[in-house]
């Protein structure tokens, strides 16, 4: 089972010292280090979803691209948090923002208004060779039907028990590892199917938890895909 919990801080620190630089990937602003998302799906259908990336700045165009955070969702049928963005530092200095500087508003519309909202964290200045590490947690699902229930469950799919996404991995900046595991029931078949290009994929049997862990991975030598 991949675990957020292996990338301790100095673990990072290594990945990040390890990587290179604008040099060694030309043309490009930022180099995305990881990419973790791991789901748990419940037996109602409804996921408790991971997600933990990690990113270097390449050059400058790359530090005003991730200058801000920010995660867009639609409150009737996730819930969003940003639980910790630390931010490593060339220098080798390390900076943890403060989570309670987390703005939650209106998801910026134009012709349609679904009530979509965005959460979303300024991290400040950056330099090349600074890292931007976040982690996410959403519960919920990703495609909306409108319905008004209270607690989590306004959080399960409708078609209950059922549990559905679309993982895009295909990424215009270089990549050097994205990982998409889901960990369902074992009553539960899973069915997936992958477009324009190959992957790693595993399955696993937690017996402590009684499910089934599907784990789909980037090949390294395709690490560097456009759409």
């Amino acid at each position: 089972m991949i675990s957020l919990a292996i990338y301790a801080n100095p673990d990072i620190q290594r990945l990040i010292s390890k990587t290179g630089s604008a040099k060694d990937y030309p043309g490009k602003s930022e180099l995305i280090i990881f990419d973790t998302t791991i789901v748990n799906v419940q037996e109602t259908g409804l996921s408790f979803v991971h997600i933990h990336k990690l990113v270097k700045m390449l050059n400058t165009k790359g530090c005003k691209n991730n200058a801000v955070i920010k995660f867009g969702y639609d409150p009737l049928s996730a819930y969003v948090e940003i639980r910790n963005v630390v931010i490593y530092r060339q220098s080798g200095e390390v900076d943890s923002l403060d989570m309670t500087t987390v703005l939650d508003y209106p998801a910026p519309a134009r012709a349609i208004y679904w009530g979509a909202r965005e959460k979303m964290i300024e991290v400040g200045k950056l330099e090349p060779g600074d890292a931007v590490d976040v982690v996410l947690f959403r519960k919920g699902y990703t495609y909306a039907l409108l319905k008004d229930e209270s607690d989590d469950e306004r959080y399960i799919p409708p078609m209950r028990g059922h549990y559905y996404d679309i993982i895009e991995f295909w990424s215009r900046e270089p990549v050097l590892n994205k990982v998409y595991q889901v960990q369902i029931p074992t009553d539960k078949l899973l069915q997936y199917e992958v477009y324009n290009g190959s992957l790693k994929s595993s399955v696993k049997y937690d017996a402590s938890e009684e499910k089934n862990i599907y784990t789909l991975q980037f090949h390294p030598e395709v690490s560097h895909t456009q759409n």
